[in-house]
């Protein structure tokens, strides 16, 4: 059978998304962006704001599209590929509030925060394509700062 129709485990027939060998239900993907969303909103971003990120493809991405299409913000995709000063521009030019970057790119990006936004932006790190279950991998504050946004916040409740 093809891959891309085979279900998720443990889902029966349950939409999911593909990205490259991963998978992930796309029930799961919109709970994490309620999730974000909520979690966003704790930390000051609402409508009309910015949400930068800089990551490899992953479901990140997707979720940072959902939860601030839901708070009627926006994303700022920041070019993985980048130096230093790109990276620094559109930062910079964005008015990002907060920063999710993929732990590759932390040091880079805490450095622009600290020496050109004044230390003002909360910079959250992102390990792609951890599925969940069990500890989150080092580097994984996006997953845990995720966990501890209940079902009820996540509903606005």
């Amino acid at each position: 059978m093809d891959k891309h129709r085979t279900p998720v485990p443990g889902t029966s027939a349950a939409p999911y998304l593909a990205i490259g060998d991963q998978q992930r239900a796309v029930a799961l993907v919109r709970e994490q962006a309620a999730r974000l969303s909520a979690a966003l909103a704790s930390l000051g971003v609402g409508a009309g704001d910015a949400v930068a990120v800089i990551a490899q493809n992953d479901f990140v991405c997707i979720e940072v599209a959902l939860a601030t299409q839901r708070m009627d913000a926006f994303v700022v995709p920041v070019n993985w590929h980048w130096q230093a000063p790109e990276v620094a521009h559109v930062l910079q030019d964005s008015g990002a509030k907060v920063i999710l970057a993929h732990h590759d790119y932390l040091p880079m990006v805490r450095e622009i925060v600290r020496e050109r936004l004044g230390g003002r932006v909360p910079v959250i790190a992102v390990r792609p394509s951890w599925q969940g279950g069990g500890e989150p991998p080092a580097g994984a504050e996006y997953e845990r700062w995720l966990a501890v946004v209940t079902p009820a916040q996540a509903a606005g409740q």
